[in-house]
């Protein structure tokens, strides 16, 4: 026990829990996030053209802030099928089970069974689309309207058992709320985003499918070629840190946040750190660059998954290795 006690401590004195809670309070105090969350409701339903209704704000959120917290009402281990949909209704109460059946089927199908409800409104607990546990049904949630270039993100939390939909920027009174169904897409063209997008029956009208779709095409090839330059390069880490910084630049000009460029700001972390490790004059430099990454990988989740999700455990790990280093 006094062993793991001494070996946790930092030579400042402080434990490695201490030293990441501090850097996860930095990010609210920064970001502004009040420590209890008023319990008020935010957005409201309302017609969107062309896309029948969405959900609008009728408060200013500021970038961070829950904007829904639903209780999940069933969920199945994935990949779903019509056993495991069947099972899992029936253990519902039948007001849940008509809450379930007054969704939308996909389009164009009169009669949907409840396999493809659940498979048009289900939403996954994996923000990388594949290492996907668990599908489940939020009632609420599933009402948000689609956009390649979101301004609100979901996660799951609370052991699975509930999804928050947070701001990933700050959002105007008025506004449309926009999730995106496949925020896995990363470097996708737009004919394959649209080709995945056509399960939902809708076209994306979105800036990069319209009025930027040329010059969005064009920035994710360059992406895509730069993540083809990072994996021919193992070990230069040199090189592999001006493509990360590249990326991140690209992802910016996008409008994409979340989750791409907070995975790419650790890897240009770590890329760092390689550097320093190999000493020189400039090691301090690059050990403070490394931080300054992590940090910003930090407040991405912060802002896009909140305190409860190991997805924040883990970079609040990542920027504690990271000023640790620096000493």
């Amino acid at each position: 026990m006094w062993w793991f006690v001494i070996n946790s401590m930092t030579a400042g004195g402080k434990t490695n829990r201490q030293i990441e809670k501090e850097e996860e309070e930095f990010v609210f105090v920064r970001l502004g996030i009040p420590p209890n969350l008023p319990d008020t409701i935010v957005f409201a339903r309302g017609p969107s053209p062309g896309k029948g209704d969405g959900c609008f704000t009728t408060h200013n959120i500021p970038r961070g802030l829950p904007i829904l917290v639903e209780p999940v009402l069933f969920s199945v281990i994935a990949p779903s099928d019509e056993a495991k949909v069947r099972q899992a209704l029936g253990r519902l109460p039948q007001h849940q089970r008509d809450e379930f059946r007054q969704l939308s089927g996909p389009p164009r199908t009169q009669n949907p069974t409840d396999l493809q409800s659940f498979q048009t409104n289900s939403i996954s607990n994996d923000p990388t689309g594949t290492r996907v546990e668990r599908e489940g049904i939020f009632p609420q949630a599933s009402r948000f309207n689609h956009s390649c270039v979101p301004n609100a993100y979901f996660a799951w939390g609370n052991g699975a058992r509930s999804v928050t939909i947070y701001a990933l920027d700050e959002i105007s009174p008025g506004q449309e709320i926009f999730i995106s169904y496949i925020h896995w897409s990363g470097t996708w063209t737009w004919a394959r985003r649209r080709g995945e997008l056509s399960y939902w029956g809708f076209n994306c009208d979105c800036r990069i499918c319209q009025a930027d779709r040329a010059r969005s095409e064009e920035r994710r090839r360059a992406m895509r070629q730069l993540q083809i330059n990072i994996d021919g390069t193992v070990n230069r880490y040199d090189k592999q840190y001006l493509y990360y910084k590249s990326l991140l630049e690209y992802y910016d000009q996008e409008g994409l946040t979340y989750p791409q460029p907070a995975e790419i700001q650790g890897l240009a972390a770590q890329c760092a750190l390689d550097i320093s490790a190999q000493g020189g004059m400039d090691a301090a430099s690059w050990a403070k660059k490394a931080l300054t990454h992590a940090q910003q990988e930090l407040e991405l989740d912060i802002v896009a998954n909140g305190r409860d999700s190991p997805v924040v455990r883990k970079s609040k790990t990542s920027a504690r290795r990271m000023r640790q280093a620096q000493r």
